[in-house]
């Protein structure tokens, strides 16, 4: 409907007003679905869309009841960004996460995740790290990635699991699989996930690939740890079924 909403987002404390919104219900009961808030795509100046949606809902065997997501694209910037509470899957191992997409000036996209684990997956990881185990609290995921936003979008990316730290490491060790090397023609006859990579290692396979340091620059860019810590994704509204 066209109706006017001004609400805060998960990906950040400012307001945001948007033109129209849009509530799905589930019609057994009732509950709320999805909320989808949005301004005209085609206006420059326009506050872009967020989604929040809640997939137990619709699949409460396979999801976790009350854990939600949130997407937001920030038109004029070029940028998404998707936070979760959970474990979003019944048995998952991720209590709070984000991941922020970018597309750069000049003509790159950047990928930047973190994700906080369960306090019974932190666990299980600190029992199979042997020696690169820490005394930390939780182990955080980080994936971090840069692309050529073109065909065959050369890619470089590294990753890490870290006890409450954002970082490449595995744990107190380093870790030695970084850094991996991505395009579409890497391996065009496979047909399993070895299909898009090309090396790994420190140096890349040509200079056509962003650099490592493009790479490393994403570790001091959100999301931070505080900021995963912090997420709470609610649905904006008290609207109820009609």
């Amino acid at each position: 409907m066209n109706d006017p909403k001004t609400i805060t987002l998960t990906a950040g404390s400012s307001n945001k007003t948007f033109s129209n919104r849009l509530i799905i219900f589930k019609s057994s009961n009732n509950a709320k679905y999805i909320e989808l808030y949005f301004d005209d795509p085609s206006d420059p100046a326009s506050d872009g869309a967020v989604i929040t949606w809640e997939p137990a809902v619709v699949d409460p065997i396979s999801y976790t009841s009350g854990k939600k997501i949130e997407c937001y694209t920030d038109i004029p910037n070029k940028v998404m960004t998707c936070s979760w509470t959970g474990p979003i899957e019944s048995g998952g191992t991720v209590e709070l996460g984000q991941i922020i997409a970018k597309l750069t000036s000049d003509n790159k996209l950047t990928l930047n995740l973190l994700a906080k684990t369960t306090s019974s997956a932190s666990t299980t990881i600190g029992s199979s790290l042997g020696m690169c185990d820490e005394s930390g609290t939780r182990y955080f995921y980080t994936l971090l990635g840069v692309q050529k936003y073109e065909a065959p979008f050369y890619s470089t990316a590294a990753f890490g699991l870290k006890e409450d730290t954002k970082s490449k490491n595995i744990g107190s060790c380093t870790n030695t699989y970084n850094y991996g090397y991505f395009n579409i023609n890497a391996n065009p006859n496979a047909t399993d996930s070895t299909k898009y990579f090309a090396a790994s290692g420190a140096t890349a396979p040509s200079s056509d690939y962003p650099s490592t340091s493009e790479v490393d620059a994403l570790l001091t860019q959100e999301p931070s740890v505080a900021t995963v810590n912090a997420i709470n994704v609610v649905f904006k509204s008290t609207d109820t079924a009609p």
